[in-house]
C-alpha cells in the first residue's frame, strides 16, 4: 500500500476516512475532482463545512459487492456517468431533508438502473479525515467511515 501523509495521524489507530474507488469524483474547493487527484491538505466541501484531507492512502484490493448506478439512475440528481461504489459505502440522496439519514449503498439498489455487483480487484482510495464528515459528491452525499491507520512507510 502506498501513500502520502500530510498533518500527522496516529498510525495503527483509527480514523474518519472516505473509501472510494479511483475515478470516483468529489467536490473539492477546487470544484469537481477524481478521488485519485485528491493530495494532502486539499478540502473537501462537507455538510459541516470545508475540510481538509490529512492522509491519503492508494491500494489495489477486492472490495467484495459493489453497486453499480447507471446515468441518471437517480433521474434529474444524475449521475451523469456510470457510477461504482462499495456495497457499503454510506450514502445520502439529495433532497432527503435535513434529517435524511445515511443508508448503505447497496438498499438503493432496485435491479435496473443500480445493480448490486462484484467488483473485483480496483485501485481503491483512502482519504483519512480529521472527524467523521458527509462530504458532498455530484449525485448524493458520502459518509465517512472509521478505519484503521497503517504503519508509516515510504511511498511506492
Amino acid at each position: 500500500m502506498g501513500y502520502m501523509r500530510s498533518d500527522p495521524v496516529a498510525a495503527g489507530g483509527a480514523a474518519s476516512a472516505l473509501v472510494l474507488p479511483a475515478g470516483t469524483e468529489v467536490i473539492t474547493l477546487d470544484g469537481l475532482v477524481p478521488v485519485d487527484h485528491v493530495l494532502p491538505g486539499d478540502r473537501l466541501i462537507c455538510r459541516e463545512g470545508a475540510v481538509a484531507v490529512h492522509q491519503v492512502l492508494a491500494q489495489r484490493a477486492d472490495p467484495g459487492l459493489a453497486v453499480r448506478f447507471l446515468p441518471g439512475a437517480l433521474g434529474a440528481a444524475g449521475p451523469d456517468r456510470t457510477l461504482r461504489l462499495r456495497a457499503g459505502q454510506p450514502v445520502r440522496l439529495r433532497g432527503g431533508g435535513a434529517g435524511a439519514g445515511l443508508v448503505a449503498a447497496s438498499s438503493l439498489a432496485d435491479g435496473r438502473r443500480i445493480r448490486v455487483e462484484a467488483l473485483g480487484p480496483v485501485r481503491l482510495i483512502t482519504l483519512v479525515l480529521p472527524r467523521a464528515v458527509v462530504a458532498l459528491g455530484p449525485a448524493f452525499d458520502l459518509g465517512s467511515e472509521q478505519v484503521a491507520v497503517p504503519e508509516s512507510q515510504p511511498s511506492a
